[in-house]
């Protein structure tokens, strides 16, 4: 808008608005059709723009819901095919606990807030609040392994859970039920990698670039484009342009960062990771108290 107002105040002292010969208005006019095609053009990149950032956010988004479902999975198929007696909810509470720790080493793996859940204070104060067990904190410390892949450690160790509940008899179930489980622990896995090829490949650089330079020089011609239609109140006019083109570019920006990992627009619309692992959290133990207690006559 500083421009726009420079411009409203110089041009007038050059131009002779009553010649139509005039060369400073002429090359004004031409000036304003060249920018209106840039306008049209960048309109169409810039919502495209938005969009292929929405997909990005929305897909992260889908794969945390995705992650957090496989892990209620297993919480309901070991509910419903446990026998009723200690050893087997100890079993189920010790998968509830893998369960919980598995989602917060997913998010301490991929997000910069929890970062912090990998040092060795965080993983001692987990084990005071209850979240992991001394003897997990020390297995966790033994595995020679990098702080972000014990994530895979944390489904092994329940896929290993399983096997030996099925061999003691604490599980019941044939060969459909093992598949079933085994099918999804495999597909955990995976649709938590995706996250590291979602999350390292956003956008390729040149593109947003280029995004970049196209409203930065729309925005910097408007003012001289404006004018020759609008004269003074091209002054709101390039403001209101500038409000929408580079908040549309900020908000695509922002939408490629969906865990807050970079240190632009921070803390705006960025994921709440915490209300995934609470809710994590609460399905570790929704399947199996619901199944605490049946019928009678359904026990037989």
């Amino acid at each position: 808008m500083i421009i726009a107002s420079l411009v409203c105040v110089v041009i007038p002292r050059f131009n002779n608005p009553k010649d139509p010969d005039d060369p400073v208005d002429n090359s004004l006019d031409a000036f304003n059709q060249v920018w209106k095609y840039l306008m049209t053009l960048t309109t169409f990149i810039l919502t495209f723009f938005l969009n292929q950032s929405y997909s990005l956010w929305r897909q992260v988004y889908n794969i945390s819901r995705s992650v957090q479902g496989r892990t209620n999975d297993f919480g309901m198929l070991l509910a419903t095919h446990a026998v009723r007696d200690a050893e087997a909810r100890k079993l189920i509470e010790d998968v509830a606990m893998a369960v919980r720790v598995f989602h917060a080493f997913v998010y301490a793996s991929r997000t910069r807030a929890y970062r912090v859940l990998h040092t060795d204070r965080a993983l001692l104060r987990m084990v005071q609040r209850g979240v992991m067990t001394q003897e997990m904190f020390v297995a966790l410390k033994e595995l020679d392994i990098s702080p972000s892949n014990r994530v895979y450690a944390l489904i092994e160790w329940i896929v290993i859970q399983f096997r030996v509940g099925l061999k003691e008899g604490t599980l019941e179930g044939g060969y459909g039920f093992e598949e079933k489980y085994l099918e999804k622990a495999l597909l955990l896995r995976s649709q938590y990698g995706t996250f590291a090829d979602v999350l390292d490949a956003r956008i390729p650089l040149a593109y947003g670039h280029f995004v970049q330079v196209m409203v930065d020089v729309l925005l910097f011609c408007a003012p001289f484009a404006c004018y020759r239609d609008m004269e003074l109140f091209s002054i709101p006019a390039v403001g209101i342009l500038s409000l929408f083109f580079s908040g549309l570019l900020d908000l695509s920006k922002v939408m490629l960062d969906p865990f807050d990992l970079e240190d632009y627009c921070d803390g705006i619309i960025h994921m709440n990771v915490g209300v995934f692992i609470r809710e994590a959290n609460n399905g570790s133990e929704r399947f199996y108290k619901g199944a605490e207690h049946l019928p009678k006559s359904w026990l037989k």
